[in-house]
């Protein structure tokens, strides 16, 4: 039998898993063995080691919610990204580069010839293969 010995620092996730905070680092423990550690303000490190206790079977969601008072979604989303990418899913580079504009001249003049001819501006976005808001935004701003 293996008994759960933590010292009173340490906040308990479960009765097996517990962390706390010593010298601007976060520890995570499963009794008195160190799991991981990583730098209180590093959230990526944060939020793979919460989805990694999950996966591993080592907490729940609910205890690691509860625990760190987080809403569930959270937990859903980085459990996603550990399930499909791995642990380095966590670090990997973003692409923030926007997205070219959909409305260019010659898409503008497309919409604007299916309006003349009569179609409503959902049928026109879909006879496009533009979102309908999109459409709409560009009749709001006056470039149809």
């Amino acid at each position: 039998m293996q008994l759960p010995l933590f010292s009173k620092e340490v906040e308990l996730i479960n009765n097996q898993i517990g962390y706390c905070e010593r010298d601007g680092k976060v520890y995570y423990f499963n009794c008195q063995l160190p799991l991981f550690f990583h730098n209180k303000d590093d959230t990526n490190s944060f939020r793979m080691i919460c989805a990694q206790l999950y996966v591993t079977g080592n907490a729940t969601q609910a205890e690691i919610n509860r625990a760190f008072d987080m809403n569930a979604i959270n937990m859903k989303r980085w459990v996603k990204i550990y399930v499909e990418k791995g642990p380095g899913g966590f670090f990997e580079e973003r692409d923030r580069r926007q997205k070219g504009n959909v409305m260019t001249p010659e898409v503008l003049e497309k919409a604007q010839q299916f309006l003349d001819e009569g179609l409503s501006p959902r049928e026109t976005a879909k006879e496009l293969g533009v979102k309908f808001d999109t459409l709409k935004y560009s009749v709001k701003t006056g470039k149809l």
